[in-house]
């Protein structure tokens, strides 16, 4: 079985709220967590302990044991004095000894290739969890650093997907109509495919965190609009003295379009969904950025497009 436990519920709250507290920062509105969940609730949830047992709530789910019994197999001793004992919580003594074997049975049953990103990361986690427990070494802080230091490793790990000039054609002109052929192709790329308003994403997941998770499939015609403009993007001949814009721009494109994909893992494989919303704060506020510096280029170059012309976007103001 795999674990799935209020760890993950809380791993899936921190990627709610990294998501949202970055977007209202880069647009400088009020900061505040999904859910309104401060951090001081979040550290009351994990150091609430139900039944007195010395297991804090969301340990018993690791363990599967009674948050609201003290003694979940009832042979006499608390749950977390067993487990400071070195012993099963859910089998009654004498002949209950946690060794290797069984913690690995525990937290292993599956095959690898089953297994979520978050489903891995909760394994591992959980690993370090019960040695550190059975040990003696376990405090909430260093629990809280293993915590967020694999969420911070495994966002680190992830390999994004980039653009380089090897990914595009490149043109060496100035000529002023392959310039203007250049902002057509480009406008032409947005045209009927960009999401109205780039919040409207975050609405949308603002709105699944509040209990309506049906409200993510919203993304999937987000995510089909950005996957198309990144693929015509990339079909465009480039001239050479744009190309710089013209990767900042193609690569928000492609760090968006992966944070609306993530978005939509928040509540299935949450740690997959931190990895790859990590880039959308920003890209949101590079792609803005490389359209007006297009625009900014056209005006110096003397270059102005019709209301039918596919690059009108540069000429109507961004």
């Amino acid at each position: 079985m795999r674990i799935k436990t209020s760890l993950i519920v809380g791993i899936t709250i921190i990627t709610i709220g990294l998501i949202i507290y970055a977007y209202r920062n880069y647009v400088n509105q009020e900061t505040y967590l999904a859910n309104n969940v401060s951090v001081t609730e979040q550290r009351e949830q994990l150091t609430k302990d139900t039944d007195l047992d010395g297991l804090k709530d969301w340990e018993e789910e690791l363990w599967a044991t009674d948050p609201n019994k003290a003694d979940t197999d009832g042979d006499g001793t608390p749950d977390g004095e067993e487990i400071r004992q070195g012993r099963s919580p859910v089998v009654a003594g004498p002949n209950d000894i946690l060794d290797e074997l069984t913690i690995e049975s525990k937290i292993n049953p599956e095959i690898e290739s089953d297994l979520t990103r978050t489903d891995k990361f909760s394994r591992e986690l959980f690993a370090r969890y019960t040695n550190a427990k059975v040990s003696g070494d376990y405090t909430l802080d260093g629990y809280y650093d293993v915590f967020y230091k694999n969420i911070e490793d495994e966002v680190t790990n992830s390999q994004s997907k980039a653009y380089f000039e090897s990914d595009i054609k490149i043109i060496y002109t100035e000529n002023t109509a392959l310039l203007k052929t250049y902002g057509n192709a480009v406008g032409e790329a947005f045209k009927g495919e960009r999401s109205e308003q780039l919040e409207h994403e975050l609405a949308i997941v603002e709105s699944a965190s509040t209990g309506h998770p049906e409200e993510l499939l919203k993304l999937k015609e987000h995510e089909e609009a950005y996957k198309k403009i990144r693929d015509k993007l990339l079909l465009i001949e480039v001239p050479d003295g744009l190309v710089i814009t013209h990767l900042e721009l193609l690569n928000s494109i492609e760090s968006i379009y992966e944070g609306v994909v993530g978005m939509q893992h928040i509540f299935d494989d949450p740690v997959k969904a931190t990895a790859m919303t990590e880039r959308y704060p920003q890209a949101i506020e590079t792609l803005p950025t490389s359209l007006k510096t297009l625009a900014q280029f056209f005006r110096e170059k003397k270059i102005t497009f019709k209301q039918s012309d596919g690059g009108y976007m540069f000429s109507a103001g961004i």
